[in-house]
């Protein structure tokens, strides 16, 4: 990707001073003007978008020449089920990768504050690639970092579900988890309580709310996503037996399960 400084345009600045150039056209632009994609290394097209259309359009100017190519690649992978499937891992690998990353814009080093707690953020002064993207935000950022954001959306989803939520704020949260003592890393990052090596990127449930459990800091741990993923709404007890035929005898005989 070739970076070149372009002039600022007021909120599209910060956007705009990262560009790469079409390998069509040839003309430097920024990166809004590159459609996304995934699978790319920096998640954009190679093609600016005025010439993914021009070209999309000079497909579509001729239905037989598109007909034969759908004809194909139907045909090879009818032919191939082992190509099918590997392009379907292929698929949800790089799906996968991309929701765990942010497409880069060349502003990820820049601090950003996350909003007041009384807007629901933490207040904490971090990098922008703590924030997921929103295009119709002025720094083309969230106003509240993951964490913050994963508790908003936590908390929707205990109300859609009828359980009891009782409202809490992200330092309630830190002072529980130190009080409880659950282990932090070098950079002041929680440890996932389940594993106890990998950094916490989920707030977890430790009584799911589809079993019954509240949505309050109780009720709320550390965890990642591996962790929390296999968990899924089981409970402690029913997870760890099922990972441990061993354990689950135990637990059985201890009444537990």
């Amino acid at each position: 990707m070739t970076v070149v400084r372009l002039a600022d345009t007021g909120r599209k600045a910060a956007y705009f001073r990262c560009a790469k150039r079409c390998g069509r056209c040839g003309e430097a632009k920024g990166l809004r003007e590159f459609p996304l994609k995934r699978s790319a290394p920096d998640g954009r097209y190679t093609y600016c978008a005025a010439c993914v259309h021009a070209v999309n359009a000079a497909r579509r100017s001729d239905p037989e020449l598109r007909a034969a190519e759908l004809a194909q690649q139907r045909e090879r992978r009818a032919n191939d089920p082992e190509l099918r499937a590997q392009r379907n891992a292929q698929k949800r690998s790089r799906s996968a990768e991309y929701a765990r990353r942010p497409i880069d814009l060349g502003d990820s080093h820049l601090p950003k504050r996350c909003t007041t707690p009384a807007a629901g953020g933490c207040g904490r002064l971090l990098t922008r690639y703590e924030f997921n993207r929103k295009r119709s935000s002025a720094d083309f950022r969230e106003p509240w970092c993951r964490a913050c954001k994963g508790r908003r959306n936590a908390e929707r989803r205990a109300l859609k579900m009828s359980a009891q939520v009782e409202p809490f704020s992200a330092a309630d949260q830190v002072a529980h988890w130190l009080d409880a003592g659950y282990l932090m890393t070098s950079d002041d990052r929680f440890l996932c309580v389940y594993c106890g090596s990998a950094p916490a990127e989920h707030e977890e449930h430790v009584q799911p709310l589809s079993r019954g459990g509240e949505h309050s800091v109780w009720n709320t741990a550390p965890a990642c996503e591996p962790c929390n993923l296999s968990k899924g709404t089981r409970l402690v007890t029913e997870w760890i037996a099922d990972r441990s035929p061993g354990i689950a005898l135990w637990l059985q005989a201890q009444g537990a399960l």
